[in-house]
């Protein structure tokens, strides 16, 4: 792997080389025909932050006093590759005055002047240099127009070696998200500024094949990674209505992949809007997916009383009722060079009801991703089983190791299962995996359904033994983590084997295990906008050979009360309530 990755990344330092050829002379681009929209949220008072020297990206913000924002030293690589990457230009555009024209307009012609034959390698790394295609492709038309005859044509002229770079490296991309949006960044330049019929025919070839390697048939990404689809959308959907401003007819992969990955968008978000958080997923602009799915309108997609129930070439199943909806992973990556943030995260789940998340995981760190990559990753941040306080799958331990491959992934479950089936009229889920067999001889089993009226969740984890030659005395250490959000209070009830949990709007669900110990502890979650927060989670600890099957359960809370001013019965959760006495029947 290493040797591999080594040469592919040796490849495409060449290719980025002055020696490539891009910085050759060429004729510019013919004048712009399209122009596509940008679905991404754009917020005015940020081009008075530029105008003021004030640079924000990356999780890192850099006062300057008059100075390009190319000449300066970027306080961390993803401070620099937004930079270069021009998508705050939309910022500068929905401003619509003429200073943040006229600021925009002299951004571009600044970096084609510093940056586009002094090659500064963040700033030419194939995701960055499609980021920047695609922003100039939607903004330049507007932030260009009183730029004047020679800035248009050293903007296009620019365009057109960037597209070559580009073009030659592409061939020395792994398989994954990148390799696709290069594919997609060409496809815009192609359509919108005028070019000969045979450059759009290519580009549409290499996109649709691109397509058909990474957008799978339940409309899932290869990278199972839930917030790609967000990033993806918000380009691809666009390239859609650019075909139809154009009048010219998209590829059919094209039509197809934006449908289904429009369904598995919808398929991924929980009851309170909100994305779910496995392999991968930070943070995505919330904004940005309630844009993609109101604002998409491609005819053939699932309206949303039908959202779909299962993902199996993804890996991922769903379970909703009555306002209450858990979403499971049940597969492994699906190859090693497109899954650079998967997690050992198999059969893990997450909850949420009503304008709550309950159960989580613990997501992705927006903020110093690199600190924290060897812990949000384990096992032991998502909500499932872990054997002998090991991860399911392998990781490199070793930073420089890690940053050396592909992916850090080293090894994952060979044999994952799952099967959907309906039990007593409840929809139910079966999973497996064999993760810790090689360690502990131990198949990881779990069962979860959810009453129809979607206020009962139960869930069994088996372990089930495959290697005859049990270890002598209690066995393994087995322990369930369910993750809590920050936002959900919990809190152990008298009897002892049941935990409390109230949402802010009151909503309240209790969480039971009769089977073994339960305690609530201290947990962490990485996916916030300011870095991780702490927060808790609920532990079940048991032993291999005394605990075979952990049964626990979670149930919505009744709440009744009396109305203040009509008198009407409304529900609001009795948190005095004694958990051991049945609640009154409906």
């Amino acid at each position: 792997m290493l040797a591999s990755e080594t040469w592919r990344r040796a490849r495409l330092r060449f290719k980025s080389s002055p020696y490539s050829g891009m910085t050759l002379p060429s004729a510019p681009l013919p004048r712009q025909s399209c122009v596509p929209l940008d679905m991404r949220p754009a917020d005015p008072e940020m081009a008075g932050d530029y105008y003021r020297g004030r640079y924000a990206f990356g999780g890192a913000i850099v006062d300057l006093s008059g100075d390009s924002p190319f000449l300066a030293n970027p306080p961390n690589p993803d401070w620099e590759r937004e930079l270069h990457g021009f998508r705050w230009l939309r910022h500068l555009v929905a401003a619509e005055t003429a200073l943040a024209q006229a600021q925009g307009s002299a951004f571009v012609a600044d970096w084609t002047r510093l940056c586009g034959r002094v090659r500064k390698p963040r700033a030419f790394e194939p995701g960055v240099i499609a980021d920047r295609l695609i922003s100039w492709t939607c903004h330049a038309p507007h932030l260009m127009q009183d730029a004047g005859a020679i800035a248009n044509t050293d903007m296009r002229r620019s365009m057109v070696q960037q597209m070559r770079l580009l073009q030659s490296l592409q061939s020395t991309l792994p398989v994954d998200v990148t390799r696709l949006k290069c594919a997609v960044a060409l496809t815009y330049v192609a359509l919108c500024f005028g070019a000969r019929e045979k450059n759009l025919r290519a580009a549409m070839k290499d996109l649709s094949r691109e397509i058909g390697r990474q957008i799978l048939a339940d409309g899932g990404h290869i990278s199972r990674n839930p917030a790609v689809l967000v990033e993806l959308l918000a380009d691809m959907w666009p390239l859609l209505d650019a075909f139809a401003r154009s009048g010219r007819e998209p590829a059919s992969s094209l039509v197809s992949a934006v449908d289904r990955m429009i369904g598995a968008l919808r398929f991924f978000r929980h009851s309170d809007g909100t994305l779910a958080q496995f392999n991968g997923t930070g943070v995505p602009s919330q904004e940005l997916l309630v844009s993609l799915l109101d604002n998409t309108s491609v005819e053939t997609h699932l309206p949303v009383s039908q959202i779909q129930h299962s993902a199996p070439f993804t890996g991922y199943e769903r379970l909703s009722n009555g306002g209450a909806v858990l979403i499971m992973d049940t597969g492994a990556p699906l190859s090693r060079v497109s899954s650079a943030d998967a997690a050992a995260g198999c059969l893990s789940f997450e909850m949420s009801s009503g304008k709550n998340r309950f159960i989580i995981n613990s997501g992705k760190p927006v903020i110093d991703e690199k600190s924290y990559g060897p812990f949000w990753r384990m096992t032991a941040a998502h909500s499932t089983a872990v054997i002998g306080a090991q991860s399911s799958a392998r990781f490199a331990k070793n930073a420089r190791l890690a940053e050396a491959l592909p992916s850090p992934i080293l090894t994952w479950p060979e044999k994952v299962t799952h099967e959907r089936r309906t039990n007593e009229g409840k929809p139910e889920i079966e999973a497996s995996h064999d993760g810790y067999v090689a360690s502990h001889g131990l198949v990881h089993r779990r069962i979860v359904h959810l009453s129809d009226n979607g206020r009962m969740l139960n869930g069994a984890d088996r372990f089930e033994r495959v290697d005859p030659r049990a270890p002598s005395g209690d066995g393994s250490e087995i322990v369930l983590r369910f993750h809590l959000p920050p936002t959900i209070s919990a809190s152990r009830l008298a009897n002892g084997h049941s935990i409390l949990l109230a949402a802010p709007d009151k909503e309240a669900w209790t969480f039971t295990c009769v089977d073994a110990p339960i305690a609530l502890e201290e947990s962490i979650h990485f996916a916030q906008e300011n870095g991780p927060r702490k927060t808790e989670q609920i532990v079940v600890r048991a032993l291999s050979n005394r605990h075979a099957e952990i049964r626990w359960s979670m149930e919505r809370r009744q709440r009744k009360t009396v109305s203040r001013s009509k008198g009407q019965s409304e529900e609001i959760p009795d948190l005095l309530a004694p958990l051991d006495q049945p609640e009154p029947a409906e």
